[in-house]
C-alpha cells in the first residue's frame, strides 16, 4: 500500500494476524493508503522521514498546504500568541525532557520528568493546541506509567487519558468509529470501572474519595456513555466477530442496559465535570 499524509487506513494487528480497517468512506475502486510515519507530524518532519526512510519526496495536498491530521501545522492561536522562536524551543526542551525521561531508572522518575516537559506548556495552554507535537506523545506516555499498577496513580491515569479523550482524538481521529480513537475510549473506560467503582484492590479508596468529592461525578453515567460510544464503533470499526469485540465485552456488559436508562442530557453535564477534573490534575 502506498503512503499518504491524509490516509484513508490503519494497520490492525492482532496476535500474529493483521488487518486493515477503513477510517473514513473511500470511493468505489478508490486506492487505499496508510501513513508510513506517525500522525501527527509537522509537514516540514513528515518530508524530511518520508525522504530519509522510503526515499520519495511527498507532493501531497496536505504537505502542500502545511497541513497535518487536517490542521495547519502553524495554527493561528500559535502565529498569533507565541514567536516562532519560542515556540521552537518550547518543543525542543519537552523533546529532550522526553529523551531524559525514556532513560529513567524508575517509572517514578520518568513520570516526573514528563511531568516537567508537561508544565512547560502550561503558560502557553491558552494558544498551544493539544494536539500538536509532542503533547499528545507525552500526554500517552504518561496515562502509560500510571497505568502501572505498581504506581497507583489512576485518577492521573484518568486524567490524561480525559486529555486525549477531549482534546487529542477528535482532532487525529475526527471519525468517532475510528479504530484508535475506540482503542483509546476502551482504555478510558476501563480506568473508570477501576476509580470510579473502586474495583482496584490496590486503590487508597479513601484517599481518592475525598479527591473526586468535589467534582461530584456520576460514574455510573459516564461508565454507560463510554461503553455506548465504543459499543457503536465496533460493527464499522473492528467488525462483530473480531478480537477487539471479544476484548471489549467483559467491559461493556450490564452498562449498554444502564445507559438506555440514563435521563437525556445527563452526559453532557458529566462530560463538563470530567473537563476540570481532567485541567485541574494533570499538573500535579
Amino acid at each position: 500500500l502506498n503512503h499518504s499524509c491524509n490516509p484513508n487506513c490503519i494497520f490492525i494487528f492482532s496476535g500474529p494476524s493483521m488487518s486493515i480497517r477503513s477510517v473514513r468512506a473511500i470511493p468505489m475502486e478508490g486506492e487505499l493508503t496508510i501513513p508510513y510515519i506517525p500522525m501527527p507530524t509537522p509537514s516540514s518532519e513528515r518530508q524530511k522521514q518520508l525522504k530519509d526512510q522510503y526515499f520519495f519526496d511527498c507532493s501531497c495536498e496536505y504537505c502542500h498546504a502545511s497541513l497535518s491530521c487536517g490542521q495547519p501545522d502553524m495554527p493561528a492561536s500559535l502565529k498569533v500568541g507565541m514567536p516562532m522562536n519560542d515556540i521552537l524551543q518550547l518543543e525542543q526542551e519537552a523533546d529532550l525532557l522526553q529523551a531524559r525521561a525514556a532513560d529513567a531508572r524508575s517509572s517514578k522518575e520518568a513520570a516526573a520528568t514528563l511531568t516537567k516537559a508537561l508544565k512547560l506548556f502550561h503558560p502557553y495552554k491558552d494558544v498551544y493546541p493539544k494536539w500538536r507535537p509532542p503533547w499528545p506523545e507525552i500526554n500517552h506516555n504518561l496515562t502509560e506509567i500510571y497505568l502501572d499498577r505498581n504506581m497507583g496513580q489512576w485518577l492521573l491515569a484518568v486524567a490524561h487519558a480525559l486529555q486525549a479523550y477531549f482534546y487529542i482524538s477528535p482532532v487525529l481521529y475526527p471519525d468517532e468509529w475510528n479504530p484508535l480513537r475506540a482503542v483509546k475510549t476502551l482504555t478510558l473506560l476501563r480506568l473508570v470501572l477501576e476509580l470510579g467503582f473502586q474495583t482496584n484492590e490496590g486503590l487508597d479508596k479513601k484517599r481518592y474519595k475525598q479527591a473526586l468529592k468535589k467534582y461530584g461525578i456520576d460514574w455510573p453515567v459516564v461508565a454507560a456513555a463510554l461503553a455506548n460510544e465504543v459499543a457503536s464503533t465496533i460493527p464499522k470499526g473492528f467488525g462483530l466477530d473480531s478480537s477487539f469485540a471479544a476484548a471489549a465485552k467483559p467491559s461493556l456488559e450490564g452498562l449498554l442496559q444502564y445507559w438506555q436508562k440514563v435521563r437525556k442530557g445527563a452526559w453532557d453535564e458529566e462530560r463538563g465535570k470530567l473537563q476540570v477534573l481532567a485541567n485541574d490534575v494533570i499538573y500535579q
